[in-house]
Order: structure tokens, then C-alpha cells, then sequence
């Protein structure tokens, strides 16, 4: 059950800015770009910013759609988006730690999370999206339920991975080395 009620309104405008905090774990985060591509699609026009892990965001860079790729933690996000008012139109945040969320609410104007278990906090979501329960489904699936809760449908359950041309240069190096 949604804890907050929210429809898309065809009269509503398209997002111009978007946030998506993806702070978790490599795999988790890998996870998360399907909803990240799905979104890209849905608003072409959109900036993209992703925040993530310090040590895991640069998995996100390169990826088409994104805009902008910068570091978050719970630590940064208790004192971050106090002063400058909402830059972002939407939020979507992956995970389930109340100081992200609560930083997302500061900087944007919406914000589709899972319910978080806090009546007050996931009054504030719009909406707050169930959790399915523990391993009923794949993880991509879970997380592209995000974007559907505000009308997104998804454009496929590929994970997205960017190599930049100096990347590919280096491993094709290491490969010939050992061949």
C-alpha cells in the first residue's frame, strides 16, 4: 500500500532536474541503473545528477542521461541542501537511510522512495513506494519500481556500465600483455 497518494497528472510538467541518491554497495548500485536509463528515456530534456557512495559513484559516470555524478553519505547528507532551496523538480532515492531521504526532501520537490517506516518521513514522499518482501523479486525489478510509482515505465532490466576510451585502451593493453 502507498503510503502517500500521488498520480501523475498529464498536465504536469516534465521534470527538468533530477536526483537520484544511489548509496549502497557495488552490485546494488550497478542495479539501480536500469531505473536510472528508464528515467533518462522518459525525460530527455532532464539533467541528471547522481549521487553515490564516495568510493562506488564512478560507476555511474559516462552513463547516457547522467549529467552530473558527485559523492554522497549519511554523514554529508545530516548537514547538506540547508541553504539554496530546491534545485531539483524530482528525487529518487534507493535506499532506506533517513538522513538521505531527508536531504533529498531539502532539495527537491518531490521525492519517490521506498516507505521508510516512519509515518512522518513517508508522509512526505510522493510517493512513498512498498518495499516488496525479502527476495520475492530481482533486485533490478525493485528498484524500477520507483520511477513507475510517478508514470516511468521501464526501458529494460540491462545494467549500465561505461567505459571511457582510456579505460578500453588500458584493458585491451593488459589483454594483449597476457595473450
Amino acid at each position: 500500500v502507498v503510503t502517500s497518494e500521488y498520480k501523475p497528472s498529464v498536465t504536469e510538467a516534465a521534470p527538468r532536474s533530477i536526483l537520484f541518491i544511489i548509496v549502497s554497495r557495488i552490485g546494488d548500485s550497478l542495479f539501480a541503473t536500469p531505473a536510472i536509463r528508464a528515467v533518462a528515456r522518459a525525460y530527455p530534456q532532464a539533467k541528471i545528477t547522481v549521487l553515490g557512495h564516495p568510493k562506488r559513484a564512478e560507476v555511474f559516470q559516462n552513463l547516457p542521461g547522467v549529467t552530473h555524478v558527485g559523492s554522497i553519505t549519511k554523514g554529508r547528507a545530516l548537514l547538506k541542501g540547508r541553504l539554496g532551496g530546491k534545485p531539483y523538480d524530482l528525487a529518487f532515492v534507493t535506499g532506506f537511510d533517513r538522513p538521505l531521504v531527508a536531504y533529498a526532501q531539502r532539495v527537491s520537490r518531490r521525492v519517490v522512495a521506498f516507505a521508510q517506516g516512519d509515518p512522518a518521513l513517508d508522509a512526505k514522499l510522493t510517493p512513498a513506494v512498498p518495499l516488496p518482501p525479502f527476495q520475492s523479486e530481482h533486485a533490478v525489478l525493485q528498484l524500477l519500481r520507483l520511477p513507475e510509482a510517478v508514470g516511468v515505465a521501464s526501458a529494460g532490466l540491462r545494467l549500465g556500465f561505461a567505459l571511457t576510451a582510456e579505460e578500453v585502451l588500458e584493458a585491451r593493453q593488459r589483454l594483449a600483455a597476457v595473450s
